[in-house]
């Protein structure tokens, strides 16, 4: 709101603007489709429905060098598609003339399955409304488009001529957008189709993506299913591993699918953020060959961010929305396709990581679940632990080894076997000294926490305090505005009434006195006559009667009313609202 608003005289102004704010105003004002990208790579053609699993048309030579992609935030808006039953899927869906499809939650009353099955009710808004009296007014191909392909099923149910003409017909599916693409997220770059590409030299930080959980009035899905009906699922093109359920609110720092031959390094991933669904730094999808030539940084990876109080909720297995799943980087591996029948190899190489001494970290990992449902928090790289716990991990790596690439621990080769009885490398000294680091190291985070703790506590403390302040502040000028406000009606109204009243005693005096002026022109006018009367004798006639003729020959001519409306007003089509 910007203080533009209309002023809403009544209860019905103020439904018509809700109205109107519901249908057409973006409150967070983010792009709201169903992706967006810092940079997006493709083979020949338009893809905006979904992901390839594998391609035979690349784009070739690629090359991408010393870009920083940042402070990016996108919120999809979910729209719930409607169709019929037929056996192509992609020709069954309501369409409007922009070709976007309809939306179920502005169409119907209800979206229960009985009231979709045996009775849907017509709920409309002014847009629908608009769209179906097109329909009645015209069968132009050029005006309707692929509206005109249901006329016959939708226009007479609208207009409550056929409430059961949709009986046992429909089918709504969810994960779209408004321009009936599916829900892709927030990725920084994707590469998609793309072989023979290189990328050096590349920072992406700060990728927020804001959508909420996907919408549950298409029941429990993974993908979409024609055979299922009055829920379809997801969207029509949505394609597994990377559309699970609602895929919306996924964000991807770096996301590669159908990639041959792409070399990477110096990367710097930080600060990747999702509201409520999966975070990674690097995702590598099927079809991908990637080589890794220089240093990974990925830090700060945050899925599920708005959502903690779901973490028993949401399970791996939930659907539509899954646990959210924070990942560094993600192999997707070997992937068999149930709806091709095909398996599809992701392949990474970093072989040459020890000749040129470079490093791949990953930290700071925070969601539900990691990789794939698994305990590592990345698949290819070191992970050098989270700030905010405490899991002795450099305690981990002496014990251990640093985590390998596979999510295990490599153990020292030098080290000697740990199942023989040689004690006589053990160093009673070095390990109490050890013991007291570890306990001494625990004291101090345990007491940086505490204080970490206490000026966050205060901060929060400080901002309520300075929150009821200026919310008092505001309620007082509120209150003085309309003190103001309310005497100066007063003022007003009284004024009003002043001037009222001396503009009834002005004219009471101006009409006695035009009444006393009349008066004696009266008198004079009669005196006058009648001296007139004196020397002037009426005219003789043979008859003795003098002959008067008063006629007034001026007709009066109504003018005409001017009521004709336009015949497009005349012809409105009235629709049968809830087909009640």
């Amino acid at each position: 709101y910007n203080g533009n608003e209309p002023f809403a005289s009544s209860m019905q102004e103020q439904k018509d603007w809700n109205n109107i704010l519901e249908l057409f105003y973006n409150p967070s004002g983010l792009p709201n489709g169903a992706s967006m990208y810092g940079i997006y790579l493709n083979t020949f053609g338009e893809n905006t429905m979904s992901f390839n699993l594998n391609t035979n048309s690349f784009s070739n030579q690629a090359v991408i060098e010393n870009v920083n992609i940042h402070d990016l935030r996108h919120k999809m808006t979910e729209y719930i598609r409607v169709s019929t039953k037929t056996m192509n899927p992609y020709g069954s869906i309501y369409l409007n003339p922009l070709s976007a499809p309809y939306d179920a939650k502005q169409m119907f009353f209800s979206l229960k399955e009985e009231d979709l099955v045996n009775r849907p009710r017509y709920k409309g808004t002014i847009m629908t409304d608009i769209m179906f009296a097109l329909s009645d007014f015209t069968d132009n191909w050029d005006y309707l488009q692929s509206q005109l392909i249901f006329k016959d099923q939708t226009l007479p149910w609208a207009k409550g001529e056929d409430i059961y003409a949709l009986n046992d017909n429909l089918v709504i599916g969810c994960n779209n957008d408004v321009m009936l693409q599916s829900g892709k997220g927030l990725m920084g770059i994707r590469m998609d189709g793309v072989q023979n590409a290189k990328m050096t030299n590349i920072e992406i930080t700060n990728l927020f993506e804001e959508t909420p959980l996907g919408s549950e009035e298409c029941g429990e899905y993974t993908k979409f299913d024609a055979t299922s009906y009055p829920f379809g699922g997801g969207h029509i093109s949505q394609k597994l591993p990377m559309q699970v359920g609602f895929s919306g609110n996924t964000v991807q720092g770096i996301a590669l699918n159908a990639a041959d031959n792409v070399k990477i390094s110096d990367i710097k991933i930080y600060g990747l953020q999702s509201h409520t669904g999966d975070a990674m730094g690097i995702a590598v999808w099927p079809s991908v060959n990637l080589g890794i030539d220089g240093s990974i940084s990925v830090d700060h990876i945050h899925a599920g961010w708005l959502i903690p109080d779901k973490s028993d909720e949401l399970k791996w297995e939930s659907r539509p929305n899954r646990a959210p799943m924070a990942c560094g980087i993600l192999n997707s591996g070997e992937f068999y396709s149930q709806q091709t029948g095909v398996t599809y190899i992701a392949n990474i190489k970093a072989d040459s990581l020890s000749k040129n001494q470079f490093d791949i970290t990953v930290g700071n990992i925070y969601g539900f679940t990691n990789c794939n449902n698994h305990e590592t928090k990345t698949m290819i790289g070191v992970f050098t632990g989270n700030e905010d716990e405490f899991d002795s991990f450099e305690a981990g790596v002496a014990a251990n080894g640093p985590q390998n690439n596979n999510g295990n621990h490599d153990n020292n080769k030098d080290n000697k076997d740990q199942t023989g009885d040689d004690d006589s490398d053990f160093d009673e000294d070095n390990f109490d000294d050890g013991m007291t680091s570890a306990s001494s190291g625990i004291s101090k985070s345990t007491g940086d926490h505490i204080l970490v703790g206490t000026i966050i506590a205060v901060t929060i403390l400080f901002c309520g305090f300075i929150t009821m302040g200026y919310i008092a502040y505001i309620y007082c000028q509120h209150k003085r505005q309309q003190k103001e406000t309310e005497d100066r009606a007063t003022l007003l109204l009284q004024q009003a009434q002043q001037q009222t009243q001396q503009s009834h005693q002005f004219q009471q005096t101006y009409q006695n006195q035009r009444n006393n002026n009349n008066h004696v022109d009266l008198q004079q006018a009669q005196s006058q006559s009648n001296q007139r009367q004196l020397f002037n004798p009426p005219p003789f006639t043979l008859d003795g009667i003098q002959e008067h003729e008063n006629e007034n020959d001026i007709e009066e001519e109504e003018e005409p009313q001017h009521t004709e409306r336009t015949p497009l007003i005349n012809q409105l089509p009235a629709f049968n609202r809830m087909n009640l």
